[in-house]
């Protein structure tokens, strides 16, 4: 039997990408993405709600990522969940969820200033 890990969504970036460095040197951008949806509420009615997701990048993917993207900008991403364990200040095992990108598409061009002038 064949296992499949995949995701694919459409929103919008929550915050300017966060570019840093692998201790091996490579390149890891990482951002949140909120993706919108309707949901019944009091009176069936419905009303917005906001889903946020961790999502990494890495690579030449991750400079695009770093060059392009701001907060707001709108994507369609495909990729895979991965969870990772780390210890909080407290020493209690906290687990977190990441979506590591393997494609990206930018909707809309948003002019940034480009960081290599």
């Amino acid at each position: 039997m064949r296992h499949l890990n995949r995701v694919t969504f459409i929103g919008r970036l929550a915050a300017d990408p966060d570019l840093r460095q692998t201790k091996d040197g490579k390149v890891v951008v990482n951002f949140p993405v909120a993706i919108n949806r309707k949901i019944k509420g009091d009176g069936d009615q419905l009303v917005d709600a906001v889903d946020f997701h961790r999502v990494v990048v890495f690579s030449g993917l991750a400079d695009i990522a770093n060059r392009f993207l701001t907060k707001g900008s709108p994507i369609y991403l495909e990729g895979r969940l991965i969870n990772n364990s780390y210890n909080d200040s407290d020493g209690n095992k906290q687990w977190k969820t990441e979506i590591v990108a393997d494609s990206l598409n930018i909707l809309s061009w948003n002019k940034k200033e480009d960081p290599a002038s």
